[in-house]
């Protein structure tokens, strides 16, 4: 009769433990999905505010200067 007991605590056990890690890890995992989500958005807050407010809206423009002369084309043959 205490072998019966016996392992029967054991089955119990080790069934409260493999439900406890199931759980863990399905909370840890749903956690971890909204933070990260949480945590990209307070990232792209972030660059938006660091952006001068000219670039948010309109592509980056040419310069006016001329292109610098290279010593090889100054050269004619």
């Amino acid at each position: 009769m205490a072998r019966n007991s016996a392992s029967r605590r054991a089955v119990r056990l080790a069934s409260a433990v493999a439900l406890w890690v199931a759980v863990v890890g399905v909370t840890q995992g749903a956690l971890c999905a909204e933070l990260g989500e949480a945590l990209r958005r307070v990232e792209d807050g972030i660059e938006l505010r660091l952006r001068p407010p000219a670039t948010l809206h309109q592509a980056p423009s040419r310069s006016s200067d001329p292109e610098p002369i290279e010593p090889w084309e100054l050269v004619s043959v």
